[in-house]
């Protein structure tokens, strides 16, 4: 069975506020920060390269990583909002990582986990 593309925003928020495409999202962070490399441009290129088996063009580059670093700023000032959602789900976060960036790098990976090229079987 294929689900078929869709323009409206119903579909995003359904998939976004899963509990089961935030721990992925999550995942997904865990091994941008254990796997990824060492800077947050490797990390951001092996997520979006791990979910869409292609390269960030310099565009969408800009696009995540001015995300990265919203979320680190709002997680910063509120780490509380980023132990919660990092408690989301089942599965524990994995032990050793700093929640706030744990958080921020979720949030880009569930952004990437969300592209229509992720979730659409053409």
């Amino acid at each position: 069975m294929q689900r078929s593309k869709t323009d409206t925003p119903l579909q995003a928020l359904a998939l976004m506020n899963d509990p089961v495409q935030t721990e992925a999202a999550r995942g997904l962070a865990e091994r941008m920060l254990t796997e990824g490399g060492r800077t947050a441009a490797e990390r951001l290129a092996y997520a979006f390269a791990s979910a869409t088996a292609r390269k960030l063009n310099d565009r969408q580059s800009q696009i995540l990583s001015s995300l990265l670093e919203r979320r680190l700023a709002a997680y910063r000032e509120d780490p509380a909002a980023a132990k919660a959602f990092l408690s989301v789900g089942a599965s524990q976060p994995k032990a050793g990582l700093d929640p706030v960036e744990l958080a921020a790098y979720a949030n880009v990976a569930s952004l990437i986990l969300n592209l229509d090229q992720v979730i659409t079987r053409n």
